[in-house]
């Protein structure tokens, strides 16, 4: 097979935390840590960035050397937005998504949207539109959760429990109390993190068996900043309907660190917690950080045997990415070889694949079943705030 030569352009609209990022790996001015699996940015190249905000446009200018940044889209020049390799990936406020949509259809260029995505960006079944959008959801393009998704399918007779905890530390409600740096994480830490895990089991990335029904428990834990009108934490059970299985999930996301009970929510052994949580001193201030993402399956073999898997979801720092499985009273590691999920997102769209209608309208429910959710807790949790 021919190699292809085409170079695929990207406007990269925002320029934050994932924004500058992402540039600085595809321009080779940011490393790759060496346990990620090198990422092939060949036939993939920046065309310009779009940042509204002085100081991170002044930043990107002298980390991008020779690459135009704009404050708005429409300041592009004609040349660059006419070029029919250039796709538009937005990393931007849900504010601006929907303008970004509109503006992407008038001039006929793809994009590439950032979760979660707003009621304007669905697209009807006869397609008048012929540009393609896609939505960033890069959890589907993580090799722990496809190699969760082999074991489960292969080891599991039947599967009765499912837990997920995305966690990061202190510093981050700090973030999250300034307004200007509030823009890339809107609607809460619930649905910030957990939206990657309702997508991955709605659609089966994670079990192999995508879901016939989710529906909330309950609202184990929620804990609510009156300043931002955000939640900073949260704990929450779903049932989990496949084709074979009933499942009961528990899902925790939180801003707030580590819960020292967390192993006991879900039901693993202390020692899988500490394994996959990054702990760090935050320079210049002493503050303690901290970063866990992890997923457990439980269930019963095809002999009858209770089997579990473990997967430390990320990459980073002195942690390896893998999968831990016990099943017969013992336990062995599986280390996999990381890439950068979010580029590897970037890539596919490039590509054509994870862009259909079914998926952008699949990443719309579970973002309004996490509003829907969230609704009702913050209302209580908000009065509670404002009553003490």
């Amino acid at each position: 097979m021919t190699k292809s030569t085409t170079t695929n352009k990207m406007v990269v609209v925002g320029y934050g935390y994932l924004g500058s990022r992402i540039c600085g790996i595809l321009s080779g001015e940011r490393s790759i840590q060496n346990s990620w699996r090198k990422t092939n940015v060949e036939g993939l190249e920046i065309a310009a960035v779009v940042e509204p905000n002085a100081d991170r446009a002044r930043s990107a200018s002298r980390q991008l050397p020779g690459i135009p940044v704009v404050e708005r889209i429409d300041q592009l020049d004609s040349k660059t937005l006419g070029d029919e390799r250039i796709f538009i990936r937005d990393f931007a406020p849900l504010s601006e998504r929907a303008r970004l949509l509109d503006f992407a259809i008038s001039n006929q260029i793809n994009v590439l949207l950032e979760k979660p995505i707003p009621e304007i960006c669905l697209f009807d079944e006869g397609g008048k539109h012929s540009i393609r959008v896609g939505v960033g959801m890069s959890e589907v393009n993580n090799p722990v959760v496809a190699g969760m998704r082999y074991l489960s399918r292969k080891h599991f007779s039947h599967i009765h429990f499912v837990g997920v905890a995305r966690v990061n530390s202190i510093f981050d409600i700090r973030r999250s109390s300034d307004s200007s740096h509030r823009t890339g994480i809107e609607g809460g830490a619930f649905l910030d993190k957990m939206i990657h895990d309702l997508h991955l089991l709605d659609t089966g990335h994670y079990l192999g068996w995508p879901a016939r029904s989710i529906e909330f428990g309950r609202l184990n834990d929620m804990k609510f900043d009156p300043e931002t009108g955000e939640d900073v934490y949260s704990d929450v059970s779903l049932k989990l309907a496949t084709m074979r299985d009933n499942i009961n999930v528990r899902l925790l996301s939180s801003w707030a660190g580590v819960p020292s009970d967390l192993h006991e929510r879900l039901r693993i052994d202390p020692s899988f917690v500490e394994r996959s949580t990054l702990t760090y001193k935050l320079e210049g201030s002493g503050l303690v950080v901290s970063n866990l993402k992890i997923a457990v399956i439980s269930g019963i073999n095809h002999n009858g045997q209770d089997v579990s898997i473990v997967g430390n979801l990320q990459s980073r720092g002195n942690l390896s990415a893998g999968i831990w499985m016990t099943e017969k009273g013992k336990t062995s590691f599986r280390e996999i070889r990381f890439n950068v999920p979010i580029l590897e997102t970037i890539k596919s769209f490039v590509y054509g694949k994870h862009t259909t209608l079914r998926d952008v309208t699949t990443c719309h429910k579970v973002a309004y079943m996490c509003s829907k959710a969230l609704s009702a807790s913050q209302t209580r949790a908000q009065r509670t705030a404002y009553e003490t």
